[in-house]
């Protein structure tokens, strides 16, 4: 009996040790860098906690390097165990991953006036019919981090230089002097897009890609539904239906990217964008000499000796 109340006495403690600790929440944003064409230059992990009291935790990650984001004190990093001394709020620090990947292959491809591009640096200043096709592909590998997350594309074409822009499956806006052309890719999916436009001087900033998890108000497409549907049979059946399609948009609960001995995290992000075209040079304008004033004449000089 002593020996039961003393091992319940213990586990009390060690409960409430590890409550006196307090929540820590984890969140991963993934940072990478494009070629023009969709090939991964470099890739980063910005690993975020949020403590309600400070204390140590170790987090899993292959990296080459580990930096310090808030503050100057350097990571105890150690094969692939960061040991972490979270303050109470938030902290920060950056993982480079030793694997460069990311859930899906990218493939951007250029044409002008029917003609492939090689090298997307070329278009700067150009003019012409431009055709600008992505391919999206998930990689089957990293399956399980695609089927979890939504996909927004957006590409950023200047007003004044490029005309005539079109594609099918895109949101196009106007904001200030810049169209937008946005996509959305849904969790798991591969997807093809293009865009047309007739450009003069043409250049691009970056493509931007973002890949979140899903969130829907299921209660306002369940309505849109069974009103459209009203006095089909269909329309009661149609509610559970778009449940059930909002919940596997979402996927399963994040885990993390950077290990998967972290588990499950509060939440997953992926950023990316590619290079961007840079407008060609502005064309340098040549000094002229400077003009050597007129030599005064002598009835100037003795003028000048009188204030004329």
């Amino acid at each position: 009996m002593k020996k039961l109340t003393a091992l319940a006495l213990a586990v009390l403690l060690l409960t409430g040790a590890a409550a006196a600790l307090g929540e820590v929440k984890k969140n991963e944003v993934v940072y990478a860098r494009l070629s023009a064409e969709g090939e991964l230059k470099d890739i980063y992990i910005v690993n975020a906690f949020e403590a309600d009291e400070a204390q140590e935790v170790t987090d899993y990650g292959r990296y080459d390097a580990v930096i310090n984001l808030s503050g100057t004190e350097p990571i105890a990093y150690q094969g692939d165990e960061a040991r972490l001394n979270l303050p109470a709020g938030r902290y920060y620090y950056q993982g480079n991953p030793e694997q460069k990947q990311l859930p899906w292959d990218i493939a951007i491809r250029y044409t002008l006036d029917g003609k492939a591009v090689e090298d997307p640096q070329m278009l700067s200043g150009a003019a012409g019919k431009l055709e600008i096709a992505m391919d999206i592909q998930v990689r089957e590998q990293l399956a399980a981090y695609a089927g979890g997350m939504t996909l927004q594309i957006t590409l950023t074409l200047d007003g004044d230089t490029c005309l005539n822009i079109t594609s099918d499956k895109a949101t196009i806006a106007l904001a200030g002097g810049k169209q937008t052309v946005a996509y959305v890719v849904l969790p798991g999916q591969s997807a093809g897009f293009s865009v047309t436009a007739d450009v003069r001087d043409f250049a691009m900033s970056g493509i931007q890609l973002a890949g979140v998890r899903m969130n829907m108000d299921t209660e306002q497409y369940q309505r849109v539904s069974e009103n459209m549907l009203a006095g089909n049979p269909m329309a009661q059946a149609v509610g559970p239906m778009i449940d059930n399609f909002v919940k596997a948009m979402a996927g399963t609960e994040a885990q993390s990217y950077a290990d998967a001995r972290n588990g499950a995290i509060q939440s997953l992000q992926f950023v990316m964008m590619t290079d961007e075209i840079a407008a060609p040079p502005a064309p340098t304008i040549e000094s002229q000499p400077e003009e050597k004033p007129l030599e005064e004449g002598v009835t100037e000089r003795f003028l000048s000796l009188f204030g004329g």
